[in-house]
């Protein structure tokens, strides 16, 4: 890091030096002890306090300061400011850098040497350009070093010898910091309605990793170091600022790069074995039914082996694998492959394990596969060298440096486990560097509402709270197969989260598959060609992350922390103005178990007769006999008594009388098969091994006041045994059911982007859908850049775009962003930003689309916009003007969803279903402002 001039005038008012090259800066206060040393962060590792090297600055890179410049300092902050730089002050055995106004670094020395390369848990120290002189006040007093910034005060002791004898104050002199304080590289941030004055953490467990990480160089851990017992602290001054301290975060812990635009499409994937035709023909399906496709998943059946590790390839399925890969990104899907790693007793540094999985890694890449999913879930592990450095950690570090070393400037992504959560299960605190890595899911869930509950919360919570952005779920579960109404309700929580990834063990999550052609295709259909309708707004926040590191699914405390209920992990914010509440319950809220007064057993009492079998076909005579109340049995691993712990089965038998008001239907919840026959008829049939299977039949009604024969027959194969029987009633209007859940809806006016329906914040709502639908809303004030539905994003270049209008009172900004989305250029700025703004007053709506600055260009240089406004009480449009000349609108009326020519949510075109809209297109130049003046009546 550069010497310049603002460091080497702070080290003039030492008293003792004369630096030609520069003079006294007037606003740090003049010292005449010599005993500490104020340098930049090139410091040597070897400490020495008895002597400064200075160097003049670069005069290109400085400006002069005027000796007659003697006026006291000034105190009240902001000020004008010179070009920051980075401070460093070493006393005795202890170092204070400040590289910025909000970051500052207290370090131990160890051995005598401070540790100026990055370590695994800090890799961005370079990222900050420190602190303006102006701002920096420092002052000497009985033997304590003060060093005064807008946000704090660092004090540093004479000679100190551990961070103990540093002390940090706000700005009203009030003690913030004790060592103790703070924790290890293993942490949670603040939550963003609690973020502190102060947050910090310990990089105690320095691993410096070798120059070339991972190529075999005969040194002890492959030249690996972890330096122990060095205390050696960041210290975060957001003030209660939460986006503040993830910027900062951000940067010094190293970014979540940029995944190619691609992988925010949707993929398929499936734990079962599939050959290349197969997968071919899946791609083309998915196409021929009106659905996108971007990402194709190949799980570990590629492999020949049976464990799933090793590298040789399975013929039967791939016979030509270079061939597969090819064909698939015609087709225009991405490829990924599913690995996990050999049986190893040895550390993964070893050079045997390096070059096996280089070689390895690398050749598949060689073949024309895009991208590798680590998969950890498995029987064997990474073994790390290092305490404190879970192998799963390192692995996804591992992965992912090979895949970078391999592509050059194209982008690296990877599919990998959240190695702090597994199962829906959090195990320990993330490391602060486990957001780096790109693409991450949760591990092997079951399909239950239960699961889909816990995945939207912890994806959720690891933005809010680890700074992850893209957690993503197996959708639809691995384990088990949910009833159709549960996979509609995964599907349009995946549609909306940060990535979209259906996947299974052995079951096609294809919603024609996984549903019906008649409910869950069209709804799958429609929140899936919504989500590619808002991709504009999905790499705009990919790309917010990167910058700032605020996650995608913003939990609504990070603009909203002063209401309690915007802490809840159960929906978050797309941008500013689109809040989401997926609905996870799908019936479990509304089912129950049957009232043991409509029972009548044989003998006359109230309940079930029970026989139970040893077998799983109800075969011989029973083991044992008895009148039970009620089926609600979880018995895990064990048995009911009379019955041998697995493999056996059992039937019960009641009249059941309806003496309810209102029609009823059945459904079950079993592991494994179960089945329900009313008066004779078969009309729940799952007579399958399964893992907590849902099971509903809608169609089958029991009327009030009917008496009917019920007979459940259920088995147990092996493992977790589970049966229960439930019943739910249907609305008293005969309308279709709808789940219900509770909303909190914040500050100002948000409409349901369904039913045009608006609530005004603060309030908590309870909101009903059926399956066809889901809570989604949108603020008023507000606008949303859509794309036209495509089948793939590579055919996707946003020569259109529609601007969604949603008006009201205030003002709304919003920026559009575009990259190439495949390389890494995006990181020197090769990019286009277009500035979107919006003020409603009154009668009155003006938007202004920005002329597009950066250096990136398309084929196209002009583009056709299409101006939707949303048209309710007080804004019926009047009159459209661009630039000046008014143009004559179209007024679409709204449609229901899901009828013939129906309305959509995020439409690019036709009806909208929550209201009216007005509508115009325009052609603009690209790197021209354009003016849309929108009048009511």
């Amino acid at each position: 890091m550069k010497k310049s001039l603002a460091l080497l005038c702070a080290l003039c008012l030492l008293g003792t030096f004369v630096l030609a090259a520069c003079t006294p800066n007037p606003n740090i206060e003049d010292s005449s002890d010599t005993s500490d040393v104020l340098e930049t962060e090139e410091t040597t590792d070897a400490l020495d306090t008895t002597a400064v090297e200075t160097t003049a600055p670069d005069e290109s890179d400085s400006e002069s300061v005027s000796e007659s410049e003697t006026t006291e300092p000034e105190e009240t902050w902001p000020l004008e400011t010179s070009a920051p730089e980075v401070v460093s002050v070493v006393e005795g055995e202890v170092r204070v850098i400040l590289y910025s106004e909000s970051l500052l670094r207290v370090e131990v020395a160890k051995d005598d040497q401070f540790e100026d390369r990055p370590t695994f848990s800090v890799t961005g120290r370079d990222s900050f350009d420190g602190i303006a002189p102006e701002h920096l006040i420092r002052t000497e007093e009985d033997g304590v070093i003060s060093l005064k910034t807008p946000r704090f005060t660092a004090t540093i002791k004479k000679n100190a010898q551990d961070a103990a004898d540093v002390s940090i104050y706000d700005v009203d002199g009030n003690s913030i910091w004790e060592q103790t304080d703070f924790t290890t590289n293993e942490t949670y941030l603040p939550e963003p309605y609690e973020t502190p004055y102060i947050w910090g953490f310990n990089d105690v467990r320095r691993l410096v990793k070798a120059e070339n990480p991972y190529t075999p160089n005969g040194e002890e851990n492959n030249g690996w170091e972890l330096t122990m017992n060095a205390r050696d602290y960041y210290l975060f001054f957001p003030m209660g600022d939460a986006a503040q301290l993830r910027y900062d975060f951000n940067k010094l812990t190293g970014e979540c790069e940029m995944t190619p635009l691609k992988t925010l499409g949707l993929w398929y994937s499936r734990y079962a074995g599939l050959s290349d035709q197969q997968f071919y023909d899946l791609i083309n399906e998915y196409y021929d039914r009106g659905f996108p496709l971007d990402v194709l998943v190949v799980d570990v059946d590629w492999k020949a082996s049976v464990s799933g590790t090793g590298y040789e390839v399975n013929q039967e399925f791939f016979p030509d694998f270079e061939e597969f890969f090819a064909t698939a990104n015609e087709m225009g899907v991405l490829t990924i492959l599913n690995d996990h790693v050999r049986d190893y007793s040895g550390s993964m540094l070893d050079a045997d394990q390096l070059n096996y999985f280089n070689e390895n890694l690398t050749y598949k890449m060689e073949q024309g596969m895009n991208a590798w999913w680590y998969d950890r879930n498995w029987n064997y592990h990474f073994n790390s060298p290092f305490r404190g450095y879970d192998g799963d950690l390192l692995g996804q570090d591992y992965y992912y440096s090979v895949m970078k070393d391999f592509n050059g400037n194209n982008r690296t992504w990877m599919l990998s486990n959240v190695y702090w959560i597994n199962a829906s299960d959090i195990k320990v605190r993330p490391h602060v560097s486990s957001h780096r890595y790109s693409l991450q899911w949760t591990g092997d869930i079951t399909c239950s509402a239960q699961s889909l509950q816990l995945e939207l919360e912890h994806a959720v919570f690891a933005g809010a709270a680890a700074a992850m952005p893209y957690v993503l779920s197996d959708i639809g579960g691995h384990i088990g197969k949910p009833n159709e109404d549960l996979y509609i309700r995964w599907t349009q929580y995946g549609c909306l989260s940060s990535i979209m990834r259906y996947h299974a063990n052995g079951h096609d999550r294809s919603p024609w598959v996984a549903g019906t052609e008649e409910l869950a295709e069209p709804i799958a259909r429609e929140y899936i060609n919504m989500r590619y309708r808002l991709m504009p707004l999905y790499y705009s926040l990919a790309r917010a992350n990167y910058d700032t590191g605020m996650p995608i699914m913003k939990r609504l405390d990070f603009q909203y922390a002063q209401y309690e209920e915007a802490r809840a992990n159960d929906q978050y914010l797309l941008g500013d103005n689109i809040l989401v509440a997926p609905i996870t319950t799908a019936f479990s809220e509304t089912l129950a178990i049957f009232p043991v007064e409509w029972l009548e057993a044989n003998d006359g009492s109230h309940g079930y007769d029970a026989e139970y079998y040893i077998g799983k076909t109800l075969a011989g005579a029973p083991r044992a006999t008895r009148v039970e109340t009620a089926i609600d049995y979880n018995w895990g691993k064990g048995a009911p008594e009379g019955v041998m712990v697995d493999n056996y089965s059992v039937r019960w038998s009641t009249t059941l009388t309806n003496k309810s008001d209102y029609p009823i239907c059945l459904a079950t919840l079993s592991d494994d098969g179960i089945r329900v026959k009313v008066d004779g008829e078969w009309i729940i049939n799952d007579w399958n091994a399964s893992d907590s299977a849902l099971n509903i039949n809608k169609e089958f009604l029991i009327q009030p006041g009917q008496t009917c024969d019920l007979v459940v027959e259920y088995y147990e194969d092996a493992g977790d045994a589970r049966a229960s029987l439930y019943y739910f009633t249907l609305p008293a209007d005969g309308s279709a059911h709808r789940d219900y859940r509770d909303v909190f809806i914040p500050d100002g006016v948000w409409m349901d982007v369904w039913s045009g329906q608006t609530y005004t914040g603060p309030q908590t709502v309870s909101v009903g859908h059926t399956e066809y639908t889901s809570p989604i809303f949108v603020k008023l004030g507000s606008f949303t850049v859509l794309a036209k539905n495509h089948q793939n994003l590579a055919t996707s270049d946003w020569k259109e775009l529609a601007l969604d209008v949603y008006p009201g009172a205030g003002s709304f900004n919003y920026e559009f962003y575009e990259d190439d989305g495949t390389t890494e250029d995006y990181k020197n700025n090769v990019c286009r930003r277009t500035a979107m703004s919006m003020v409603t007053e009154g009668k009155t709506t003006t938007m202004n689309v920005g002329a597009a600055i950066g250096s990136y260009t398309t084929d196209f240089t002009e583009r056709t916009y299409v101006l939707r406004v949303h048209e309710y009480d007080g804004y019926t449009v009047s009159d459209i003007k661009v630039n000046g000349q008014s143009v004559n609108f179209t007024r679409i009326d709204r449609a229901d969803a899901y009828t013939e020519n129906g309305g959509s949510p995020f439409a690019f075109e036709g009806a909208s279903c929550d209201t009216d809209v007005a509508t115009i297109t325009f052609t603009a130049a690209v790197n021209a402002a354009s003016e849309i003046v929108i009048s009511y009546n």
